[in-house]
């Protein structure tokens, strides 16, 4: 018996001011996106941000990359399922 990888599946996870995004999955091992996330901005003082504050802002922007891989089991050249 044995294991074979098959197949690679992978997302990227952006997180900013308590909202969170995605990327669509994208398959195999060298992955491209070329997608837009877009945020909604809103200051401490719930309005727009004005490019002081934008400027001024301590908020951090967390992008987290999820990298799957899949893998079958084999046994006598034959998959187990």
């Amino acid at each position: 018996m044995y294991w074979k990888r098959t197949d690679e599946k992978d997302k990227e996870k952006v997180h900013w001011q308590q909202q969170v995004k995605q990327t669509n999955v994208d398959e195999g091992g060298n992955p491209k996106w070329n997608e837009v996330l877009e945020f909604d901005l809103e200051s401490s003082t719930g309005g727009k941000f004005t490019l002081d504050e934008l400027q001024q802002t301590k908020a951090e922007i967390v992008i987290s990359l999820f990298d799957n891989h899949v893998y079958k089991t084999f046994q006598d050249g034959q998959e187990v399922r």
